[in-house]
């Protein structure tokens, strides 16, 4: 250090302060003495101009000095250094003549800031020379200089993580901080030294004991390093920690809080791990677990099995097995591991594993275990498999082995084309015939052998167009005219003769959107405008005029967005923005505007949020889009990318059974994929991957009557397929538990379940005998609250809930007993208005009604009522599309009618109408304008309470199900609406009322039976419909309650309400 010579010249004492007592004098001179006032001080810091020091004069109690005291004040060095760190003084002091005890001398010292990191010095001063008195106790004083150029010592960051195991050496930085603009006067050292971590030294790192030393002159922000070597240790581990701590400094600058730092060792050797949900395949097509089925894993990397048992893969629901004999093997995908079970396996593949839940029959959950032997099962590199947490088991979709045609095919639609209830395949083909293939009922499809044109075919859709009562077949061709195919009603199809246009086509779409009861035409055309061809109701088809647009449209799809009751199109553009066009009710379109996502090649369309409304899924070049339904029909991509390959075909389908819509994707260039919704519009990857080939379409549809939804994939190559799904009986078991949860109800005839309040959850609106109707609000987990809305009606038997004036909201239509019928508008949200029927030319009059339902009988487009009157005749009051009604002359005659029931029961086109009476129910045909006629039929003879349709044994038309006086009787229809009873009578109790759905998740609808005076009890379908008691037996022992299906908790399956008097209405979850 470079040391300066300061001279100070003391002209004057500098005094601060003086302090004198004044008193007599004494005949004898007194002694004085002069001492520091304190040992020691200490600066504030180096910026203070002058430190204070004070020096006092004691003497006898009350006696003044006779003469001044003089002495000399002097500095000197200790660890300071005067004109560097202060001022050197010598300073002359005195007490003057009349001073007394305790008076007081103050000095200041200067202090000089050097800007240099050293640490508290100190220096002394010294009294001596003392004249006219003495020295006393303190005639040294030392002061000390309060560094305030400060410096820490720490590590740069208290943790740091190696990213992989190859890094080699990785420095830990230890850095230096203080006060800016300064440095260190002298060399700081500090030792670091391994105090702990889970590594192992040798093996997981090396390091050696380091003292790091910050020089004289460092500043801020010096930062010195030390070495971890990491050792690539080829061992599949988790990640590992070493723990470095700083200790022993020597020099000016301590430590700071950063002292310690944890160093993570990132183990590149993960391992082979799962790497999605597990997926069973029903490989014998069941419906059940059996031996020789498998369970399908993906894994990080491609496995060796070494040891074929699976002791080494965990089940965390208790009672879960792989069966006896269960084996394991690589494949079928590179990075697949596939589980054939054995004899005996128990597994739920539903898909929401908790991580909690170990109840036998909970959904399953399984992961590599973590005492898997060494070796087992291994990736090709010799990492072993480890856990990676718990994944879940949902079903998965089985090739069915065949290869379907082996041309270019463009797109696949799915219907029963030759009239046997199960489905067929129409596959439109590029430079070849179409072609149709006939399925079995199995799912095995066979060729028709017709050669359905020879266009160059881009798109294809089935509707019944000519009103036959059949599916036709219409073909969007490029460059060619587009086609109408004709079918006889066995699968044949002729050539209407029809040519369409002249565009280059890429899809078509049917839909009635003129609302005059047909099916029109909507193509989607390349660089040129698309077009609507509205049918004559004979399958005639003449161009609208109207010109949708001018891009490159690649398909099209009919929606209703804003729920107006007629159908609106979405158009997929693949270079400008796919476009929404909305319908006036009579055909006629407008762009709304909206500019919906480039490059799209394919539109799917379903309620993917569940809210009520329809959304959109848009099959894209790379980047699919999924876009929400607002409610008011404009839409909000959800910012979710699925997938990254070129989409030609997109679908959606609930394929894990948890009651939302999952997408399924067909790509070119790729694997098709499957995406799981987690009910909110939330989507994952299920790493389920179907085929390799270049696929072009996709479509959903039950091909081998299981009840859950099978694919059939359209290719440009190698000939298309069909995946059968496995989600039949193995989803899970049902169990009904009472919430004792009840709600009032008062004496309640009727219910029904709907979303009123439009809140995404179901909720109860009650027909009351004896009081008001009123609405049961669920707060989504099956919690209702009493609405207190009172709507005036008084001995309601009739209910049904639809949306009557076309405004989107649910509204409900009672009929009375003795008053007048009602229709009570919804507004959306839980409130209710009277319609202006009560003052409109023909008011609904006052009946005796016992029965009501709703459908369009007139095919306009709007719903309209059927009223069965208890005494009188019955009423058909057709609906103006504003839930203002006018009734016909003339309607189905039946005597003290007890229900009605809609259905299309002969397949024309039409709703049919069943009425349940006090006697044989009798069914009624529709032509189509709501002219009925008695079909001849007395439907069993007893007293009938209720009756539904249902398509019970999966043939594809609709049977009855009639509730009596005796039991419940199973009515099959033949297809043509005449119905034969079929088995043995559900019960023998008078029975009230049943409702439908599929209870068990096994793809076929139950049946769950109010009993009069016994608790309610559900009978399973075997698919055939042939039922069996589940042995359940549910609510009250009441004379007058009724049963009712629906998701009341939102968790995807079927729970049961009971409406009848106060307390007898309850809920019942399903678990």
């Amino acid at each position: 250090m470079r040391r300066h010579t300061f001279v100070f010249t003391l002209v004057s004492l500098f005094v601060l302060s003086t302090l004198a007592a004044c008193g007599g004098g004494s005949p004898s001179e007194p002694v004085f003495k002069v001492t520091f006032v304190s040992p020691s001080s200490a600066t504030t810091n180096e910026a203070a101009t002058f430190h204070s020091v004070s020096v006092r004069l004691e003497g006898p109690d009350g006696e003044a000095l006779q003469a001044p005291v003089d002495f000399m004040v002097t500095s000197s060095d200790v660890s300071a250094v005067a004109g560097v760190d202060y001022t050197a003084v010598s300073y002359p002091v005195s007490f003057s003549f009349g001073a007394s005890d305790e008076s007081i001398r103050t000095f200041g010292v200067p202090i000089l800031s050097d800007g240099s990191i050293e640490g508290p010095e100190t220096f002394d001063l010294t009294i001596s020379n003392v004249t006219g008195g003495q020295l006393g106790e303190r005639v040294t004083h030392r002061v000390t200089i309060t560094d305030d150029d400060e410096a820490r010592v720490g590590f740069q960051v208290t943790a740091s993580s190696a990213p992989d195991e190859g890094v080699g050496l990785f420095p830990v930085v230890v850095s230096l901080s203080t006060t800016a603009g300064t440095t260190l006067l002298a060399d700081t050292s500090v030792d670091v030294i391994r105090t702990g971590g889970t590594a192992t030294a040798g093996s997981d790192f090396n390091f050696t004991p380091t003292t790091v030393t910050f020089p004289a002159g460092s500043g801020n922000g010096a930062s010195m390093s030390v070495d971890v070597e990491i050792i690539d240790d080829a061992d599949a581990e988790s990640d590992e920690t070493v723990i470095l701590e700083l200790t022993n400094v020597v020099g000016p600058a301590p430590l700071n809080t950063k002292t310690t730092h944890t160093l993570t060792i990132t183990d590149d050797e993960l391992g082979l791990r799962f790497d999605g949900e597990a997926a069973f395949n029903d490989v014998d097509g069941s419906g059940t677990l059996s031996s020789g089925d498998t369970v399908v894993v993906p894994l990080t990397s491609t496995p060796v099995v070494n040891d074929p048992s699976p002791s080494g893969i965990d089940l965390f629901v208790a009672g879960d097995t792989f069966g006896s004999g269960a084996t394991l093997s690589a494949g079928p995908g590179t990075n697949d591991l596939t589980i054939t079970l054995g004899t005996g396996a128990t597994l739920v593949a539903r898909g929401d594993y908790a991580g909690t839940s170990v109840t036998p029959g909970s959904p399953s959950g399984l992961d590599f275990s973590s005492t898997l032997p060494a070796d087992a099962i291994e990736a090709t590199d010799g990492q072993d498999a480890g856990p990676s947490g718990a994944r879940d088991l949902t079903a998965g979709f089985t090739d069915s082995g065949q290869s379907i045609g082996v041309a270019d095919c463009r797109a696949v639609a799915l219907g029963d084309m030759d009239g046997d209830g199960d489905i067929d395949a129409v596959f439109a083909n590029f430079g070849t015939p179409d072609r149709m293939w006939l399925n079995d009922g199995t799912g095995v499809l066979t060729n028709s052998a017709q050669a359905l044109g020879t266009s160059a075919s881009r798109g294809v859709a089935l509707g019944d167009v000519d009103g036959d009562g059949d599916l036709d077949m219409v073909v969007a061709n490029f460059g060619e005219p587009n086609t109408v195919w004709r079918n006889n009603g066995t699968g044949t199809l002729t050539d209407s003769g029809q040519a369409l246009g002249t565009a280059a086509s890429n899809g078509v779409a049917l839909s009635d959107v003129d609302i005059d009861g047909d099916l029109d035409l909507v193509f989607a055309n390349e660089g040129q405008p698309n077009t609507i061809w509205i049918n004559d109701g004979n399958g005639v088809f003449a161009d609208s005029g109207q010109m949708l647009g001018n891009a490159d449209s690649t398909c099209v799809a009919v929606i209703d967005r804003d729920f107006d009751g007629d159908d609106d199109l979405v158009f997929g553009n693949n270079v400008a923005s796919s476009r929404l066009w909305v319908n006036d009710g009579s055909g006629t379109f407008s762009d709304s505007g909206q500019a919906l996502p480039t490059g799209t090649q394919a539109i799917a369309l379903g309620d993917l949020d569940r809210d009520g409304d329809v959304d959109i899924v848009l099959g894209r070049n790379g980047t699919n889009s999924v876009l929400i339904n607002s409610g008011t029909g404009s839409f909000t991509a959800i910012g979710q990318t699925i997938g990254s390959a070129l989409t030609l075909g997109v679908a959606v389908a609930d394929t894990d059974g948890d009651g939302d819509l999952d997408i399924l994707t067909a790509d070119s260039g790729g694997a098709n994929s499957v995406w799981r919704n987690d009910g909110a519009a939330s989507f994952t990857d299920s790493s389920i991957a179907l085929g390799s080939l270049d696929s072009s379409g996709i479509a959903v549809a039950d091909m081998d009557a299981d009840g859950d939804p099978d694919l059939v994939v359209s290719n440009l190559s190698g000939g298309n397929r069909v995946y059968l799904s496995s989600l039949t009986g193995v989803w899970g078991t049902a169990t009904l538990v009472d919430t004792v949860m009840p709600f009032s109800a008062g004496a309640a005839l009727r219910g029904a379940l709907a979303d009123v309040n439009e809140d995404g959850s179901l909720d109860v609106f009650v027909a009351v005998d004896n009081g008001p109707d009123n609405l049961f609000v669920n707060d989504g987990a099956g919690v209702f609250t009493d609405a207190m809305l009172g709507l005036t009606s008084t001995f309601s038997i009739g209910l049904n809930m639809a949306d009557m004036n076309r405004d989107g909201h649910i509204d409900a239509v009672v009929g009375n007993f003795f008053q007048p019928n009602r229709v009570w508008l919804g507004d959306g949200n839980g409130a209710f208005a009277s319609t202006a029927q009560e003052s409109s030319p023909q008011p609904f009059a006052s009946a005796t009604t016992s029965a009501v339902d709703v459908a369009d009988v007139n095919g306009d487009g709007y719903l309209d009522i059927a009223f069965g009157n208890f005494v009188g005749v019955n009423e058909i009051w057709i609906n103006d599309g504003s839930a203002i009604f006018t009734k016909l002359p003339a309607a189905p005659v039946a005597g003290s009618p007890t229900d009605l029931e809609f259905g299309d029961f002969n397949r024309d086109g039409t709703q049919d109408l069943a009425i349940a009476r006090d006697g044989a129910s009798v069914v009624w045909f529709n032509n189509g304008a709501g002219v009925f006629s008695d079909s001849g039929q007395a439907l069993g003879a007893q007293s009938t309470r209720d009756l539904e349709s249902a398509d019970l044994d999966r043939d594809g038309d609709l049977d009855l199900v009639e509730v009596t006086a005796t039991g419940t009787q199973i009515w099959r229809n033949d297809g043509s609406g005449i119905f034969t009873a079929f088995g043995a009578t559900l019960g023998t109790n008078f029975q009230n009322n049943v409702s439908i759905g599929d209870f068990d998740a096994d793809g076929d609808l139950d049946l769950a039976i109010s009993n009069d005076g016994a608790p309610a009890s559900v009978w399973l379908n075997d698919g055939s419909a042939t039922f069996s008691n589940s042995g359940l037996a549910l609510g009250p022992s009441a004379t007058e309650y009724r049963v009712y299906f629906g998701d009341v908790d939102g968790d995807g399956d079927l729970d049961l309400v009971s409406v009848g008097n106060g307390t007898d209405s309850l809920v019942f979850e399903n678990l």
